[in-house]
C-alpha cells in the first residue's frame, strides 16, 4: 500500500514522539548516554530545526523562531576520518531552552507544515522524502542511544518487556535459519550521477560501481542474539581475519569485546545480560 505524503510525515512524527514522549522519563532530556551525541532535547528540536531550515524555507516561509532554527539546525557528527575530530557546529548552548519550549518550536514546525498544502508542495520538489529519511534515520540513532542510557531515565511497560522474552531463546540449531545460494552475477551499486538532478539522494548514494560477485551462500534471516553470542565465545572478537581492516582497527582502538547490548554476567559463566531499550534481561547460551 502507497502512503500519501500526509501519512508518511505524520507516520515519521509519530515515531518520533514515541521515543520522547513514551520510552523516556522527562528528566532524560539533558541526558547524553553516548559521548559524540548531543542530549536527547538536542534532537529533540533537531528534527523540526532540519525541516524548517532545509525545506521550508524553500517553500519562502518566514521564520519564527531564528535562535532556535540556529540552535539546533547541526549536531555534533563525528568525522569520517577521525572519530575524535566533529565536524562543525554551532557552539552548545551554556543551558538548554525548557523542554516544554523546544516542544512548543516542534509543534509549531509541524502545524506549518500542515498548512496551506506544503507537504505536497515539498513532495513535489524532492525535499519531503530528504525530510522523513532524515527523521528516520536520526529514530535509528536515538535508539541507540536509549539502549544505553540508564534504565532510570527510562519507561516501558511490562507488556513489551514480556514480549520480548520469546526472542531471546531462539539461539539453539533448530531456530537458526536456512541458507539460499546465490549465482554468481553483476552487482550494481549506488546510481548514476546523471540522474542526480532528476531524483533526489544523499551524496554517498550516487558514484556507480559494477562489481563481479562469485557465487556463494546467504541467510535467509538476519544474525540472531543467539548466533552471534556463539560467534563470541568461538573467540571472533579475537580473530582478525575476520575482520575487515578499517573495523578491526576500530575495535582494537575502542577496547570492544562484545557489543553495547551485550554483557557477561560475572557472577555466572556461560550468561550473558542482554539490554534492550525497555530493561535488562539475562539470556543463557545453550
Amino acid at each position: 500500500m502507497t502512503l500519501s505524503v500526509e501519512e508518511r510525515f505524520e507516520n515519521s512524527w509519530s515515531l518520533a514522539d514515541n521515543i520522547f514522549h513514551d520510552r523516556l522519563r522527562e528528566e532524560a532530556a539533558v541526558e547524553k548516554p553516548i559521548n559524540l551525541r548531543n542530549p536527547f532535547l538536542f534532537y529533540e528540536g533537531h528534527l523540526p530545526s532540519f525541516l524548517f531550515t532545509r525545506a521550508m524555507k524553500a517553500l519562502n516561509v518566514e521564520s519564527f523562531n531564528p535562535d532556535y532554527d540556529y540552535m539546533f539546525q547541526r549536531g555534533i557528527d563525528p568525522d569520517v576520518d577521525d572519530p575524535t575530530k566533529c565536524h562543525d557546529h554551532p557552539e552548545m548552548p551554556p543551558q538548554w531552552p525548557e523542554r516544554s519550549r523546544v516542544v512548543e518550536y516542534r509543534n509549531r514546525v509541524r502545524e506549518t507544515l500542515r498548512d496551506n498544502d506544503r507537504m505536497h508542495q515539498l513532495d513535489s520538489m524532492g525535499m519531503a522524502d530528504m525530510s522523513i529519511e532524515h527523521d528516520l534515520m536520526h529514530i535509528e540513532t536515538l535508539l541507540y542511544m536509549v539502549l544505553q542510557l540508564d534504565k532510570k531515565f527510562k519507561r516501558w511497560s511490562r507488556v513489551e518487556v514480556d514480549a520480548a522474552k520469546p526472542l531471546l531463546h531462539r539461539i539453539s540449531g533448530e531456530d537458526f535459519p536456512d541458507y539460499v545460494r546465490i549465482p554468481e552475477g553483476t552487482a550494481k551499486l549506488g546510481r548514476n550521477r546523471e540522474t542526480k538532478k532528476q531524483q533526489w539522494g544523499w551524496d554517498n548514494e550516487f558514484g556507480e560501481l559494477e562489481v563481479q560477485v562469485n557465487s556463494f551462500e546467504a541467510s535467509t534471516l538476519p544474525v540472531t542474539v543467539g548466533e552471534y553470542v556463539e560467534f563470541m565465545r568461538a573467540g571472533g572478537y579475537n580473530r582478525e581475519s575476520l575482520w575487515q581492516e578499517e573495523d578491526w582497527k576500530w575495535r582494537k582502538r575502542e577496547s570492544l569485546s562484545h557489543p553495547k547490548c551485550l554483557i557477561p554476567k560475572s557472577d555466572s559463566a556461560g550468561e550473558w545480560e542482554y539490554l534492550t531499550i525497555h530493561c535488562t534481561m539475562t539470556i543463557e547460551v545453550l
